[in-house]
């Protein structure tokens, strides 16, 4: 059986399975009752926003953000560029991940300055 919920709902329901005995000309039936719980992810970031500052040219500085799964079940999470026409400014040590149930994950964000300017 593969749940996948539409929404954050308990679904509950009963399946009906058929079996056919070679012995008999009647189908054995069998009801099976199946319960699940949608939830929606949600995750929290231990700051809204990392500053910097002032960063030497050809100088790199890291800074660490803790994603936090705030639900009961394991959620996957993927970090991607938004900005894909320029280099790339800051490095992350990790890009995705799978945070279990009230888990959470830190990490490493790099900014590297290439050359003077604001970011």
């Amino acid at each position: 059986v593969k749940f996948t919920p539409e929404s954050a709902s308990i679904y509950d329901t009963n399946a009906v399975r058929s079996i056919m005995d070679e012995s008999s000309t009647t189908p054995k039936i069998k009801h099976v009752k199946i319960c699940a719980v949608g939830k929606y992810p949600f995750l929290s970031l231990s700051q809204e926003e990392l500053d910097f500052g002032d960063v030497l040219v050809d100088r790199t500085v890291e800074k660490t953000i803790t994603i936090k799964n705030q639900t009961n079940v394991a959620y996957a999470f993927k970090i991607t560029r938004v900005e894909k026409d320029t280099d790339p400014k800051f490095a992350f040590n990790i890009t995705h991940d799978s945070l279990k149930p009230n888990g959470e994950c830190d990490v490493k964000v790099g900014f590297s300055s290439y050359s003077p300017g604001l970011y």
